[in-house]
């Protein structure tokens, strides 16, 4: 009869593994009885009724469920407490990288501006000396072709002297050969000197001529009826494009002068790193072959003063650049390490939020399980003290009251929630709701 009664009360879908634990854990509670039976049997309380052993169970049970209730209060006060830590090394983390984010960004500000101050210099710099170049450049050639001029004046007389050149040969020649066998007079005494025709040759201009101090490229125009003309300039300037090892060029005239460069017998200018030398009328001069050896003289100065003066911007250059370079380094190092502090708050959230999440989990399991807990007392009291009553409306405060009678142990929300999972609504744990449909058994 017992047995049926047992069976009455379980559900109808209890699987055998659900059985078993059942059956365990009423083994259990029978193995408790007969100890405290045997306990209570030595102090002398054998006679004591079943209702007095139930009593005492219930004592226990209660005494259980409030260390539980207790063990509940002080987990949920340590998760409280974990997450009030939390949010302040939470706060703490976003503060440092805030802070860090703002320091980097000052740094690099910093350092965009020393960058650009340097740049700034740099520009300066290079300014300053292509001035003072330019202004090099032009006083070297007045002083030059004031020397010139003077020396020109003072070889007058000994010019009548030296061999004149038949200009009566340029008749039925090109300007090219009469120009190739004048140097080769004027410049026979030089060192290393060599002339070599290049008239054949693409982009090398007509004739170039070696010295010891370096090459000199030499396009010739022998118009006698119309002018030379800008595109002549510029196809030179391309020549000297197509062969940078040649840094002097001239462009010599036969018979007319060249447009823009005919003030003196020869005019120099400075294009980049280049020495153009411009020699106007050159078969009208009284002495072509001096003219050729002051321009050539004139032309290895002016280059000899560039040069030093591009080794001096060079170098000035290359200790900017290398200011620039060791102050990038620095830079580097920098953002290195801000990138490597960064790397590191993110490794340190994420080992937070992993601890946190660790915690949560593991107080949401021992809140569940205590909750089951709750809800398995609840159940056990319901299905003893609550019957059917289709017109009955009851709150759930009421029914507390009773509960609680019986089971002092769970607090009201927990009742509540009790309730709610036995009969599956949607009601707040924390507000007074109206049961319907049952009613206390007050029997």
């Amino acid at each position: 009869m017992a047995a049926v009664e047992f069976m009455n009360l379980l559900p109808a879908d209890t699987t055998q593994d659900e059985l078993q634990v059942v059956f365990l854990v009423g083994a259990r509670v029978i193995q408790t009885l007969r100890k405290l039976v045997a306990e209570e049997a030595g102090q002398g309380l054998a006679e004591k009724s079943a209702e007095a052993w139930m009593a005492v169970l219930e004592k226990r049970t209660e005494a259980e469920m409030m260390k539980k209730d207790e063990t509940i209060r002080e987990l949920t006060a340590q998760r409280e407490k974990a997450h009030e830590e939390m949010y302040q090394l939470r706060t703490e983390c976003i503060r440092t990288a805030a802070e860090e984010r703002i320091l980097a960004a000052a740094k690099e500000a910093q350092m965009q501006e020393q960058i650009r101050a340097l740049e700034k210099e740099k520009s300066q710099v290079r300014a300053q000396v292509e001035m003072e170049f330019k202004s090099a450049a032009q006083t070297e050639q007045e002083a030059v072709v004031s020397l010139l001029t003077k020396q020109m004046q003072e070889l007058k007389a000994a010019a009548a002297a030296a061999t004149p050149v038949n200009k009566s040969n340029l008749q039925g020649r090109s300007g090219e050969d009469w120009f190739y066998e004048l140097a080769n007079r004027a410049f026979q005494t030089h060192d290393g000197f060599q002339a070599e025709m290049t008239r054949n040759k693409s982009h090398s201009g007509d004739v170039i001529l070696q010295f010891k101090q370096g090459k000199i490229l030499v396009d010739v125009k022998n118009f006698q009826t119309s002018d030379i003309k800008s595109q002549d300039l510029k196809k030179l300037r391309r020549d000297m494009d197509e062969n940078s090892h040649i840094r002097i060029a001239w462009m010599v005239s036969i018979d007319r002068p060249v447009p823009h460069f005919n003030k003196y017998p020869f005019m120099l200018d400075i294009q980049d790193e280049f020495v153009f030398c411009y020699i106007n009328s050159l078969k009208h001069c009284e002495n072509p072959g001096l003219l050729l050896q002051n321009a050539w003289y004139a032309s290895m100065t002016l280059y000899e003063r560039l040069l030093s003066l591009r080794t001096e911007d060079s170098r000035a250059v290359e200790d900017g650049r290398a200011t620039i370079m060791q102050f990038k380094k620095g830079v580097e190092v920098e953002l290195q390490s801000i990138r490597e502090t960064r790397a590191l708050i993110r490794n340190l959230q994420v080992r937070v939020d992993e601890s946190e999440k660790n915690l949560v989990s593991l107080l949401n399991y021992e809140v569940h399980r205590q909750l089951e807990a709750g809800v398995s007392l609840v159940r056990a009291w319901w299905e003893k003290r609550m019957i059917r009553a289709e017109k009955s409306r009851v709150k759930s405060s009421v029914l507390f009251e009773a509960f609680h009678g019986d089971e002092p142990c769970l607090s009201l929300e927990g009742f509540r929630g009790g309730i709610v999972e036995i009969l599956g609504v949607q009601k707040s744990r924390t507000s007074d709701f109206v049961v319907v449909g049952w009613a206390l058994n007050e029997n």
